[in-house]
């Protein structure tokens, strides 16, 4: 009877794989992020970067890969550091980063986010990554990026964030 029963489980466990898209490649980008002297901690605060180049359709034309062959687009890896000084990053307590349409009206999608930072963070803030589809954002060329950060001390002075991050494209 216990056979029978691991046969089973084995069984609907193969039945529910399913072959996800190939990953065709992490695309890497980066952006810095200038944090003004005298921020507090009671507020959110919020940064735009413009006009952000995607790299989307030339990167897909140097694999030789079609538009219509993309099943999905998905944010890879994204990472804060501190661009000149090796600062601890446990002063940010909740950050999150999201790619903003062009287009009047467009969507906006969640990229990455981190709540509860840790206090142990050191020099480098390590985000999860979110499960929003990119693929119209990305198609658009150009992007504008949201980043939201709150903080639990003052930032230090004169302090510039380094964002690398990326995108994951799937057929």
């Amino acid at each position: 009877m216990k056979l029978y029963h691991f046969a089973v489980v084995i069984g609907l466990f193969f039945l529910s794989c399913n072959k996800d898209g190939e990953l065709v490649y992490d695309f890497r980008l980066q952006s810095l992020v200038d944090v003004p002297t005298g921020l507090n901690t009671l507020e959110t605060h919020y940064f735009i970067l413009r006009d952000i180049p995607t790299f989307y359709a030339a990167n897909l034309a140097a694999r030789g890969i079609s538009e219509e062959a993309v099943s999905r687009v998905n944010a890879s890896r994204g990472t804060f550091t501190a661009r000149f000084n090796r600062y601890n990053l446990a002063f940010i307590r909740l950050v999150t980063v999201k790619a903003l349409s062009k287009k009047p009206g467009g969507k906006q999608v969640e990229m990455f986010y981190m709540e509860d930072v840790p206090f142990n963070e050191d020099d480098e803030l390590q985000m999860l990554s979110s499960l929003g589809d990119l693929e119209e954002i990305m198609a658009e060329e150009s992007m504008d990026l949201e980043i939201r950060l709150q903080f639990r001390a003052t930032p230090p002075p004169g302090l510039t964030l380094q964002l690398d991050y990326g995108y994951l494209v799937q057929l």
